[in-house]
């Protein structure tokens, strides 16, 4: 690989200003530090001639600029990685091929070293990237957040549980030490049981020994009780309707809001957000864009002016599935809301592992109750309002923080002005309709018709306006109809004919930013 970048410089480039847009190189500060030392010799003369047909006022490339010598050492440092072929054996195939023996092991090291293997082409496109100067400015600095909640831990504690110093080992609150820590979370992560645990511990000298703050699994969880929770609290709302008082929806949630600030000040996810739009283009001649991440869309950039100069845009991403539980013993079900932000790269966001999705939310799973005289579709149109009316309950939050800002502060302490805006739902078909207040059978994204959909011609996009003001002007001719039942019958109705549901008078993302 390095002789391969030595003899390339434009894979070199290429490969360097990767590290720095995707965040490769995080753990190699040289590498970020002196980007901005390295000069395009180039750059100068082509200045005048590299126009783009777009608005570049507010973007610049400096920030991309590379130090080759910081990019050759990393190169080196990558040479000292066991599993990358060696590019100086005598045998050219022996990287590839491996030692020669027998057994599966033999194939298997070879085939890792395959996979894993650092390969460049020198054919690969150059990526030309404008970044906006004006987002993502920080307005302040704090203390690292993490060090403040473990802080706040320790005035909920007793004094028997200090250390015999009458401190607390810096870090590790409401835990006496790192040992105690480790010990602890050993207990959570191999869950030897509550019996095996109880046993563990009741060794004579086992806790004395390792100075535990915990003699039993009963004063392990209350100690873990008294961590906050990473995304608030939850909460329990009711819901009830004017056509039965008796009847109640429960929705278990908690603020969205303590939910994006988890992520924002998470110490392995901050160091990866991006805060501003970028343009990727093929190379200077900026002809032809590149869009990969949301960062690279034009719709970040057209809400960045939307914003207050030097805020942050928040594109938050919501998904919901429902899910059948049992199916022998009473159907049981769930029907959780999660949330992550558009911040985080998606190779990052989708990963369980990564943490960046955030349950906030339980929507109501009881059945609408029947009641005489009720038809299949005033049941499914209330099935349809206890759905946008829990969505709006859960998200109202978003609302006020999307068109005035909130200020946040990352794992770095470094504070923005974050402007979070709900950008994505994701769902599956069905949920789709139900989100976008669409008859069922049409397209949830254009209105082409369902005996259209067929068709190669492009139609429309369906927009919030156009759904609004159906149901505006639906509401508008049935609200003389003094009888309640007959006027959300007509209602339905107009509402259906132009392919809109009829069972929702507001749906819960009205009003958002």
């Amino acid at each position: 690989m390095r002789r391969h970048l030595t003899a390339s410089p434009q894979c070199l480039i290429d490969f360097a200003r990767q590290l720095r847009l995707w965040g490769q190189a995080d753990e190699d500060e040289d590498i970020i530090e002196n980007f901005n030392s390295y000069s395009d010799t180039d750059s100068a003369s082509n200045s005048e001639d590299d126009q783009s047909v777009e608005d570049d006022s507010h973007y610049s490339t400096d920030e991309m600029e590379v130090d080759m010598e910081v990019v050759q050492d990393f190169i080196e440092d990558l040479q000292e990685i066991p599993y990358l072929p060696s590019a100086h054996s005598e045998d050219p195939q022996a990287s590839l091929l491996g030692e020669e023996g027998p057994g599966p092991q033999t194939a298997a090291n070879r085939l890792k070293r395959q996979a894993q293997a650092y390969l460049l082409d020198d054919n690969d496109e150059t990526r030309y990237v404008l970044q906006h100067q004006d987002a993502g400015q920080v307005i302040a600095h704090k203390p690292a957040p993490g060090l403040l909640c473990r802080e706040g831990y320790v005035d909920d504690l007793h004094d028997e549980d200090r250390m015999m110093d009458g401190t607390y080992e810096p870090g590790y609150a409401p835990f006496t030490s790192k040992l105690d820590w480790e010990v602890a979370r050993w207990a959570i992560k191999t869950d030897p049981g509550k019996n095996g645990l109880d046993r563990l511990l009741q060794i004579p000298g086992v806790v004395e020994k390792l100075g535990l703050s915990f003699h039993n699994s009963r004063a392990l969880y209350k100690r873990l009780d008294v961590i906050k929770n990473k995304a608030g609290e939850w909460k329990t709302s009711r819901l009830r309707f004017n056509d039965n008082d008796d009847e109640e929806f429960i929705v278990r949630h908690r603020d969205p809001l303590e939910a994006i600030k988890s992520l924002w000040q998470d110490p392995f996810l901050s160091p990866k957000m991006v805060f501003k739009p970028v343009r990727v283009y093929t190379d200077k001649s900026m002809t032809q864009r590149i869009y990969s991440e949301m960062w690279t869309g034009k719709w970040w950039e057209f809400l960045q002016k939307r914003v207050r100069k030097g805020g942050t845009v928040c594109p938050v991403i919501i998904a919901t599935d429902k899910t059948q539980l049992t199916q022998f013993i009473g159907g049981k079900s769930a029907y959780p809301v999660y949330l992550t932000i558009g911040n985080i790269p998606r190779s990052i966001r989708r990963k369980p592992s990564a943490g960046a999705c955030i349950l906030i939310a339980y929507l109501s799973v009881e059945k609408v109750k029947e009641r005489p005289g009720m038809t299949e579709t005033e049941q499914r149109s209330k099935v349809q309002r206890v759905f946008h009316e829990a969505m709006r309950t859960v998200l109202s939050p978003l609302i006020d923080a999307g068109q005035n800002g909130v200020e946040m502060a990352g794992s770095d302490g470094a504070v923005r002005e974050v402007f979070p805006i709900l950008t994505c739902y994701v769902a599956d078909y069905p949920e789709q309709c139900l989100v976008a207040c669409c008859k069922y059978g049409t397209c949830p994204k254009c209105t082409v018709t369902a005996t259209q959909l067929g068709d190669t011609a492009e139609y429309p996009l369906r927009t919030q306006k156009a759904t609004e003001k159906v149901m505006k002007e639906a509401r508008e001719a049935v609200a003389d109809e003094p009888d309640e039942r007959k006027r959300n019958r007509n209602y339905y109705t107009l509402c259906m004919e132009q392919d809109v549901a009829g069972g929702v008078w507001k749906p819960f993302w009205v009003g958002f930013p």
